[in-house]
């Protein structure tokens, strides 16, 4: 009964949508069946014999499947899918083939899922959000505006070209010791490129190369190719001066350090991915890369050891609520991966470090439409509590083949649990009152391809 009810609507619906079949269509009536002889589809098609008017699958056992609407072969009206316990668990609204809206549901009638389209924009409706957000703040041509001014046009640039010489003044690994310096246009091209992961971040981009920072990271990236070792105390080797220790020390202790890149930008690549077995549980290199405030900076590099400064604070004291990596929106695949972990750094002012174990990522890929597909699994989660240059970060990395393509992908994240703290103190007792708020996070990264024609 319940099903005849759907269908004597969905008719309805039809008719009172002008969708009904016109005295000058034709009035067959298509039917599929199962190899079981079972009922499996059936519509009525124009003269042109395209679907026109009310379409209605079933499963094999006779209950509803899916109900839609058609004008002349193109989809124009609702689109309802039924469990085979009868519930509606997916409804669609179309106007001359276009997608309007999707809506997804549990049994509870409860919405899980609420993507609403418009000409130009995609918008998300967070559960128990009172407005929806544009689920791709930049557009891909915006990014690749930016990537052109601070790479190539074809996306990741060729890196400083190693036939040129790196080194402004040669370094000393023996006493007595001499850091050296790097070449210009060789600091220059770290920058851009740093600064290319912290626009991507949507943290501010802006930096500085400091000449007595870069000194400081020269220094540091010599002692970690003296040691042979990554280490951010390096003791002092008996033959190496004081000054020269002392120097050395503040460069590893202030920054990220690498051993056996080939170059700067492979180090900051292996920073921000910082996805090892040692690194994903606090991805700290990233953290300190994207840290809010930094505004001063300093590279070094001595034969495959690399460094650079990042302990600055003299940016604005402005932040975000939450870096995200990826952030929410398009991304270009180049500068992520399907093994790469994902994080996301809360503002210590705002969120307790309490918040730990209570948050709990979600993850699921997203098909064409951006409704639900495949619900993903992790192979890793963490929580880092409050470092420089952040508050507490969640982490999380999605089980996915390591050749699994990433532009073109959809993937929806939802983060559950976290808290924000808002202190307000009493105006007759001076006395401060922490209000937490429940915080729902969730996003939608949609990876491109930065040198495509599309995304």
């Amino acid at each position: 009964m319940n099903h005849r009810r759907l269908i004597l609507t969905s008719l309805l619906f039809a008719a009172g949508a002008a969708m009904a079949l016109n005295a000058g269509d034709s009035p067959r009536v298509v039917e599929e069946k199962y190899a079981s002889g079972a009922l499996k589809i059936r519509y009525p098609v124009d003269e042109a014999g395209e679907r026109h008017g009310l379409c209605t699958e079933f499963y094999e056992d006779g209950k509803t499947l899916r109900t839609s609407l058609y004008e002349h072969g193109v989809l124009s009206g609702r689109l309802e899918e039924f469990d085979p316990g009868g519930w509606t668990r997916l409804k669609k609204i179309y106007t001359n083939g276009r997608l309007e809206s999707l809506s997804r549901y549990d049994a509870m009638k409860t919405l899980l899922h609420h993507v609403s389209f418009t000409s130009s924009a995609v918008l998300y409706h967070p559960p128990g959000a009172r407005f929806p957000v544009n689920a791709h703040p930049r557009s891909v041509e915006e990014i690749r505006k930016r990537l052109a001014l601070l790479e190539s046009a074809a996306g990741k640039a060729t890196p400083f070209d190693p036939g040129r010489e790196r080194y402004l003044a040669a370094h000393s690994l023996v006493p007595p010791h001499k850091a050296g310096a790097l070449e210009p246009d060789y600091l220059k091209d770290a920058l851009r490129y740093t600064q290319t992961y912290r626009y991507l971040a949507e943290v501010p981009s802006e930096l500085l190369l400091d000449k007595g920072l870069c000194d400081f990271a020269q220094h540091g990236a010599a002692i970690i190719r003296i040691l042979n070792t990554l280490t951010h105390d390096p003791p002092r080797p008996a033959d190496m001066e004081e000054a020269f220790h002392q120097k050395a020390f503040e460069g590893a202790h202030s920054g990220n350090v690498g051993l056996g890149y080939k170059n700067l930008r492979e180090a900051i690549d292996g920073w921000m991915d910082d996805s090892d077995d040692r690194n994903i549980v606090c991805v700290g290199h990233r953290v300190w890369l994207l840290a809010p405030r930094l505004k001063k900076i300093g590279f070094g590099e001595v034969d495959g050891a690399q460094t650079v400064w990042v302990r600055d604070e003299s940016g604005s004291p402005k932040r975000s609520d939450i870096i995200y990596y990826p952030a929410p929106g398009y991304f270009p695949a180049e500068y992520f991966g399907p093994e790469v972990a994902w994080s996301l750094s809360f503002d210590p002012t705002r969120f307790p470090e309490t918040l730990g174990n209570e948050a709990k990522a979600e993850m699921w890929l997203l098909d064409a439409e951006y409704d639900l597909a495949t619900p993903l699994p992790f192979n890793h989660t963490s929580y880092h509590p409050a470092t420089w240059g952040a508050g507490l970060t969640l982490i999380f990395r999605p089980e996915l083949p390591k050749d699994f393509k990433l532009a073109g992908q959809k993937f929806l994240v939802k983060v559950a649990g976290a808290q924000s703290v808002a202190r307000t103190a009493d105006r007759k007792t001076g006395v401060t009152k922490a209000t937490r708020t429940d915080v729902p996070i969730a996003y939608i990264v949609e990876f491109f391809d930065p040198a495509g024609g599309g995304k």
